[in-house]
């Protein structure tokens, strides 16, 4: 328990050698670490180790917090921190580390998180400085894949792990890995279905971070678009604290057909997709979660259904439509709808003409054959 005498009772601890004692503490979680049990038994004497251990990586916390380039003594020895988040039984320690590693990365962000309401309370942070040496040594170690399965086995882990993976992805590899680990999937799992408002506003307001990316926020935009109608990307990207009224509202208009049946229907995949890659993850590490051009989320019998309840389609459009593979759509309008309200403004008329003459370009020489 000395590491919580020495480093606790002093917002400023009076350590010495603060740098010289982050590594003796990284030296005793390596240690100790590898005397748990897995999974955790329960016993005694594994309660007291596991309480030592809680008071190291508090300690290491509080001196990284108070020195500010002790942060760096932790290369070479993020493998002990993501270690815990792997240890089967031992949530508390998991976001402990995790807390710990956050506050490392912390150090090279102007960002300002105040986390609570979890073991031990989550500090408030303020970056003081610069520093990409921790970044570097976690995509180096192939480290973050740990942090992405917490998605799948830590739900009280998500707000401190979204906070995490905003500082992570200042690196373009890191952002990445996120996205080929599963995080995609397992952040829109996390919006469709977690019954906290907080945490689904944080999983949006992350995504818009990495839409923002100038090398990656394309592609990522395309991957959404595979699951969501194209103006949910497009909010989530220019306006993602307007998403989650929109995403939770029914909508019937030329530019979004969209209802609790929609909702489940990508429910069922997102979750079907993030339960089936998180089994298979959990047997191989390196597996990379890819998407096939071709796959999306149908969601054309909800619409004709939705249309066929408000008297816009009849029984025999369906024929035509499924022979079609559905309603027609052309830069997000669908054209069905635009013709039945032509009076409706729409969000960019310009890239929907220009699309709808590229389209007419491409059917007629077919219809004149």
């Amino acid at each position: 328990m000395f590491y919580r005498l020495i480093f606790l009772p002093s917002p400023h601890p009076k350590g010495q050698h603060p740098k010289s004692f982050a590594i003796d503490l990284l030296h005793f979680l390596k240690k100790d670490l590898s005397l748990l049990p897995i999974p955790s038994d329960g016993r005694p004497a594994t309660k007291r180790r596991v309480g030592h251990i809680d008071s190291a990586l508090e300690a290491l916390r509080n001196v990284v917090r108070s020195y500010p380039g002790t942060e760096l003594q932790c290369v070479g020895h993020f493998d002990a921190l993501f270690s815990i988040l792997d240890m089967d039984g031992y949530d508390d320690l998991k976001l402990r580390a995790l807390d710990v590693s956050l506050l490392n990365l912390s150090m090279f962000t102007l960002f300002y998180f105040d986390f609570n309401n979890y073991v031990n309370s989550f500090q408030v942070l303020r970056s003081t400085a610069t520093n990409t040496e921790c970044l570097k040594d976690i995509h180096a170690s192939k480290l973050l894949v740990g942090a992405i399965m917490l998605f799948r086995s830590l739900p009280q882990a998500y707000l401190p792990l979204i906070e995490f993976l905003n500082h992570v992805i200042v690196v373009n590899d890191l952002l990445k890995e996120v996205v080929y680990t599963g995080g995609l999937v397992y952040l829109l799992e996390v919006i469709a279905t977690s019954e906290a408002r907080d945490v689904r506003q944080a999983a949006v307001g992350f995504l818009s971070r990495c839409l923002a990316n100038p090398q990656v926020g394309r592609r990522i935009q395309a991957l959404l678009s595979q699951f969501l109608p194209a103006i949910f990307p497009e909010t989530i990207r220019d306006s993602p604290e307007a998403f989650l009224p929109l995403f939770e509202s029914d909508h019937q208009n030329p530019e979004l057909i969209w209802n609790q049946i929609c909702r489940d229907q990508l429910t069922d995949a997102v979750t079907s997709m993030s339960q089936k890659f998180g089994e298979q993850q959990a047997k191989n590490r390196s597996l990379r979660w890819t998407l096939p051009d071709a796959f999306s989320v149908s969601y054309a019998s909800a619409m004709s259904t939705s249309l066929l309840s408000q008297g816009l389609l009849k029984e025999t459009d369906l024929v035509s439509l499924e022979s079609t593979g559905g309603l027609v759509v052309v830069a997000g309008v669908y054209l069905h709808l635009y013709v039945n309200q032509p009076g409706w403004m729409l969000r960019q008329p310009d890239v929907f003409l220009d699309s709808l003459m590229a389209k007419l370009l491409e059917v007629w020489p077919a219809q004149l054959l």
